[in-house]
């Protein structure tokens, strides 16, 4: 089991770097599609990044500051079958739906699998959080999560590793049915 989710993790790796493009803007043709796609089915959300941090924030146990650098312009988004849909959303409109609708990711945080490798150890590293506080600055290209940790403790890698990369982000579905 464990191999094919480590496969999955791989296949969308590549996917989220070929669709990541260097110009992010739907058109209203595309917006339409990613509106029609959250309508059908739940969406999953990818998002890349070449490098990433995670910083325990002072007097939390469990709280993370969790930051991707060089972050890809978009988020690539995909259904389960039997719909397959799969598409691109430019960050800053992935940030804006984060707080939109009666089920926003604001309202009821999603969880995220968070796949990265250490540079320094060259093994791949897996947690997963509650995302809550988000922030993306497209100048520096870095996208910032308070991330609560759920990964149980007997199960976790050394957390505090300083330098990540090649860093994937999959973000569950929460959007269905009340994306405008």
């Amino acid at each position: 089991m464990q191999r094919i989710i480590y496969s999955a993790c791989l296949f969308f790796c590549a996917i989220s770097y070929c669709y990541a493009s260097p110009t992010p803007s739907l058109s209203e043709q595309q917006l339409d599609a990613f509106k029609s796609a959250a309508h059908k089915a739940p969406l999953l959300f990818v998002a890349s990044a070449e490098q990433s941090k995670l910083k325990l924030i002072a007097g939390q146990t469990q709280e993370y500051e969790l930051t991707l650098y060089q972050v890809k312009p978009t988020v690539v988004y995909f259904t389960n079958r039997p719909q397959r849909i799969i598409g691109e959303l430019p960050m800053r409109d992935f940030i804006h739906y984060w707080y939109d609708g009666s089920d926003s990711f604001a309202d009821v945080p999603p969880n995220a699998d968070f796949v990265a490798v250490a540079h320094n150890k060259l093994k791949q590293f897996n947690f997963v959080f509650t995302l809550t506080k988000i922030n993306y600055d497209p100048i520096e290209q870095k996208l910032t999560f308070v991330a609560k940790l759920l990964t149980p403790a007997n199960e976790r890698q050394n957390i505090f590793l300083k330098s990540l990369s090649f860093t994937n982000l999959f973000i569950d579905f929460n959007w269905n049915n009340n994306t405008p």
